[in-house]
């Protein structure tokens, strides 16, 4: 048996903080007061066996649908990091919704785990990893096993999980009402980004460049709008604001600025191309309204903020998180303000198919 040192537990979790994509490490305990209320699920998804966690509300009794909120961890993180650093499961029980936590994939079981996000990250893009078909399936299961309401079905994520939460809504339109990336970009669609790797993330066969395709696929629906808010900091060396190259513990990424992200979907759920701006305490707030269906599309370019989630631990000095947002509180009253009408979807779909 290896006994550690107070000093070196201490040390060892520091690295584990910074390996594990910038989210605090924390016990199981700590996650929620209600942590009995958990269930865990493990599908089989194009001969990989994934899994996902739940988190059941107190208001949930079986009967009544409520809202279900997948939150998607970064690259290298994990399902517990990405629910202590977002505290989506506290909030869940103050509004009332099943907050979900999938897992990636590594290129060992449970070990640096990435999402396949079209132009990133690491082995879930290396191994070509189809991860929409995934979250697909976890949307069925939940609705499947769990009283969700179809209208109300929300995706966010942190980094890597921020780039698939873009890629979900790109080739799921139908089935998700909103998504809010944070600290991400979108890396799925032209103009092709590229991610220049320089070690172990890049994995086994890949050439250290690669460049993102168009990975839509033939089922998707070119006129699904979905509803979004983004939240960038000025200060992310990771996946900086205004475009260019990030970098991460020695691998590089280029990627879109924020705007050319939500260009795209300003565009794609046609939005007013000139947003209402508001300067907030924190942020600054650009707002695209009068969008397909009532979507709308809003960025908040979070002011002194690094690569963490607005509102979290983050790490001070190192990379600092705004206390001026909470990033978790307003997504959900942004998704809980803009349902899916499937109704109107389908019928738009019809008219639009003659």
């Amino acid at each position: 048996m290896c006994i550690l040192s107070r000093s070196s537990l201490i040390v060892c979790s520091v690295v584990a903080i910074l390996i594990m994509g910038f989210e605090v490490l924390m016990p199981a305990p700590f996650l929620s007061s209600a942590m009995a209320k958990q269930a865990f699920h493990a599908l089989k998804v194009d001969g990989r066996r994934r899994r996902f966690r739940v988190h059941i509300p107190p208001q949930y009794d079986g009967v009544k649908q409520l809202p279900v909120v997948i939150v998607l961890h970064g690259a290298a993180s994990n399902t517990m990091n990405i629910g202590f650093a977002s505290r989506m499961s506290r909030q869940a029980e103050l509004e009332g919704f099943f907050s979900v936590y999938p897992s990636g994939t590594g290129f060992l079981p449970g070990c640096f785990m990435t999402w396949n996000a079209g132009g990133c990250c690491g082995p879930a893009r290396v191994k070509k990893v189809d991860d929409v078909a995934f979250i697909d399936r976890v949307i069925e299961t939940m609705k499947e096993r769990y009283g969700v309401d179809p209208d109300r079905v929300y995706v966010t994520g942190m980094s890597n999980g921020a780039m698939m939460a873009y890629r979900l809504a790109l080739e799921l339109p139908h089935k998700i009402a909103a998504i809010a990336p944070v600290e991400g970009a979108m890396m799925c669609h032209p103009p092709l980004a590229k991610v220049s790797f320089s070690g172990a993330l890049s994995g086994p066969g890949d050439d250290r460049t690669m460049e993102a395709e168009a990975t839509l696929r033939a089922g998707a629906r070119q006129d699904g709008s979905v509803s979004v808010v983004a939240f960038n900091g000025d200060r992310d060396k990771v996946i900086p604001v205004d475009g260019g190259t990030g970098h991460w513990f020695g691998f590089k990424i280029n990627c879109p600025s924020a705007q050319d992200s939500i260009d795209f979907w300003v565009a794609r759920n046609q939005c007013r191309s000139q947003p209402e701006v508001h300067q907030l305490k924190g942020a600054k707030r650009f707002v695209y309204s009068g969008g397909k269906h009532g979507a709308e599309v809003v960025l908040y370019r979070v002011q002194d903020h690094a690569h963490t989630w607005p509102g979290g631990p983050g790490i001070p000095k190192l990379l600092p998180s705004s206390k001026q947002i909470s990033a978790t509180e307003i997504m959900c009253q942004f998704f809980f303000s803009h349902p899916k009408n499937t109704l109107k979807v389908l019928q738009s779909s019809s008219d639009d198919a003659r």
